[in-house]
């Protein structure tokens, strides 16, 4: 360690001693922005005496004698160069910038592209396509993970529907690009955009083209920016991430480093919390009807007290036949899908909620927290509570 640096960390100590001055820079304009800086919030008032100060990621940021820490979305390295300079640690969240070595907190993005993928092939869908503005790192990723899910579960040819080939940069003639893509994708196809402004580019310039969202085009973003998301044409599903775990994180993290200067950088990637369904996949691409309305009421009733005669009742039908029909097309039985869904909807309140076990098991369908958690140990190997912990750590 060089003697300037031992002279910067010596006042940086002396300013932790007293109260910490933490730079907040993130894009406050945007719900991610917002969401992250709730999670710093709530950590550094729970664990902390930081002042913090909020800087909008489009204005520079200026330092002082009291600068004690940076988070930020810091996207370029001229973003943070001065900072790293001024010997002030940085916590960084969101993308990964190229030659950044510091702790990092942000979204896993192969596990948001399978979580797109299994989404979308539980509609029915057998032709899928990926969508992104520009061939960014994060975009990589989660088409990686759309691929392997696709390929993991799906048996019909997938790989000439979606690629890097057919990732669209931005140019003068995007929406030419696009406008020709998307009529040329089979119908009907699900397509995962990397984010919501793409999602709701593809909305609006398939219905320019005369196509019909969601019959021919099912479409998913990320990010759940839910007023943006709203106000698409057709509304934007979209799958959500854990914002205010990441700025949490991101504050222990900061917190951690400023006790131990010489602390090993961390990086800690968080799974997507759930796909928020709207308007744009409001569908299930199933050439039974039977299949898709009991596939419809499980979706929309299993976390209540329902079971199969429950569903074999809401019409005619045969019992034999439908659950027949029903493994045929989706894969498993009615009853293993109320359980799937009952699931979901669990992992989706413990990463996202403050319920107790017992609340979490009652939203959610099961009979009692016994046994929704015979069920987490039988298919994820762990407790409900161990899922809850690990999710908050990022694990």
């Amino acid at each position: 360690m060089t003697k300037l640096r031992q002279a910067c960390l010596k006042i940086r100590q002396d300013t932790i001693m007293k109260r910490p001055l933490i730079h907040v820079q993130l894009q406050f304009d945007t719900r991610c922005g917002r969401d992250i800086a709730r999670g710093i919030i709530n950590y550094a008032r729970q664990n902390t005496q930081w002042q913090l100060s909020h800087v909008d990621m489009h204005v520079p940021l200026v330092l002082n004698p009291q600068s004690s820490g940076v988070i930020g979305q810091l996207y370029m390295p001229q973003d943070y160069k001065h900072i790293l300079e001024a010997c002030i640690p940085i916590v960084k969240v969101g993308q990964q910038t190229p030659n950044f070595r510091g702790p990092l907190v942000a979204s896993n993005d192969r596990a948001i592209g399978q979580m797109a993928g299994n989404y979308l092939m539980s509609l029915g869908l057998e032709h899928f396509a990926f969508c992104s503005s520009g061939r960014w790192p994060f975009a990589e990723d989660r088409l990686e993970g759309f691929m392997q899910a696709l390929c993991r579960e799906h048996p019909g040819p997938v790989e000439n529907h979606f690629g890097t080939d057919h990732t669209l940069s931005q140019s003068l003639d995007f929406e030419q690009q696009i406008t020709q893509w998307i009529k040329n994708l089979p119908k009907p196809c699900g397509i995962f955009c990397s984010n919501d402004a793409t999602g709701i580019d593809v909305i609006r310039i398939a219905r320019m083209a005369g196509i019909h969202i969601p019959g021919d085009l099912a479409v998913l973003g990320v990010d759940d920016d839910e007023i943006y998301c709203e106000f698409s044409e057709v509304p934007l599903s979209s799958i959500a991430q854990p914002l205010q775990t990441i700025g949490y994180e991101a504050a222990r993290l900061m917190d951690l480093h400023l006790r131990d200067p010489d602390r090993k950088p961390q990086t800690i990637r968080l799974p997507p919390v759930k796909v928020v369904r709207r308007a744009s996949s409001d569908m299930l691409a199933i050439g039974d009807p039977d299949v898709s309305k009991a596939l419809r009421l499980i979706r929309d009733h299993a976390t209540q007290d329902i079971n199969v005669t429950w569903v074999v009742k809401q019409w005619s039908v045969n019992r034999r036949s439908l659950e027949r029909r029903f493994t045929k097309h989706v894969g498993h039985s009615l009853l293993d899908e109320i359980h799937r869904v009952r699931f979901e909807h669990a992992k989706h309140l413990l990463a996202d909620s403050s319920q107790n076990l017992k609340q979490v098991a009652a939203s959610s369908g099961f009979n009692d927290a016994r046994y929704m958690a015979t069920c987490f140990r039988q298919k994820l190997g762990i407790s409900p509570s161990e899922y809850r912990r690990q999710f908050h750590q990022g694990a």
